[in-house]
């Protein structure tokens, strides 16, 4: 038996959050999972991409990752090494009104955590479309 590592406790708890949120709770629609264990630089990666249920044109990653260093310091108790693996939140939606969504956006990221690293809004659009 081993004990299990920062990133499959994170996992667990995230997956049956979400899950929870599915199926329990109907507020979101879960329509892609990545459970994947790179095997070629001992790297993991889990991810759950879902829509809210109300609003269907917003959709949503969470991502947890876990390099072979966090893997690495945290198995082996590398001294002055803290148990680590990286989030990654990402949101899409359509945008037509750029400079009062992505303001209204920047808003309601920051009404619900005030993080420490600003997040990034990136914009793309079909080349020839307005």
């Amino acid at each position: 038996m081993f004990d299990p590592t920062v990133f499959e406790n994170l996992k667990v708890a995230i997956e049956n959050h979400v899950y929870d949120l599915d199926n329990l709770e109907h507020k979101v629609l879960i329509n892609n999972r990545i459970d994947r264990m790179e095997m070629s630089v001992m790297s993991r990666e889990f991810a759950l991409r879902f829509i809210l249920a109300e609003q269907e044109q917003v959709t949503a990653e969470i991502r947890l990752l876990a390099s072979v260093k966090d893997l690495a310091n945290e198995i082996l108790e590398i001294p002055n090494e803290k148990p680590a693996c990286t989030l990654c939140l990402s949101f899409e939606m359509p945008i037509k009104d750029v400079a009062r969504q992505c303001s209204e956006v920047d808003l309601i990221m920051h009404k619900f955590w005030d993080p420490e690293l600003k997040p990034t809004q990136t914009l793309s659009f079909i080349y020839g479309a307005e």
